[in-house]
């Protein structure tokens, strides 16, 4: 829901209108580690075959105090092999293991998205509740 005067209606529109897709390249439901991860196997499974993935090294970078490794993966820059992306930057969690921070470039090297999880919670006490869309706290 949008914030201010706009916030004050609540609107139903569809998931792939450019009002919900807001300037991004992807759908809302999308949007999660989840989706992330699944854009990186897809590619990896494809390449490490074809001997078409490079990785390089860039070490510990901390990033809002929180301590990451970061790595850079590379494709063949050549759109015609159906890889999802030229090349991405990953920063990864050391001590929980999981990607924090991705930048994803396109075949012209060009920045085209970007992802950053903050303050994940990898434990949040979730119930089989919390996922029933008849949870009558929700009030939806």
């Amino acid at each position: 829901r949008e914030g201010g005067v706009l916030g004050i209606v609540p609107v139903t529109i569809g998931l792939d209108t450019p009002v919900a897709k807001r300037g991004t390249n992807h759908l809302v439901s999308e949007v999660g580690f989840s989706h992330l991860l699944s854009l990186i196997e897809k590619d990896y499974v494809k390449a490490a075959p074809k001997g078409h993935i490079r990785r390089v090294n860039h070490g510990f970078e901390t990033l809002e105090g929180r301590k990451t490794y970061k790595v850079e993966s590379i494709l063949p820059r050549d759109e015609k092999l159906g890889y999802y992306c030229y090349r991405m930057m990953h920063w990864t969690d050391y001590l929980r293991g999981i990607e924090v921070k991705s930048e994803v470039f396109n075949f012209k090297d060009e920045l085209q998205e970007a992802y950053y999880y903050k303050d994940v919670n990898g434990s949040p006490g979730f119930t089989d509740a919390d996922f029933d869309p008849r949870n009558k706290a929700y009030k939806l």
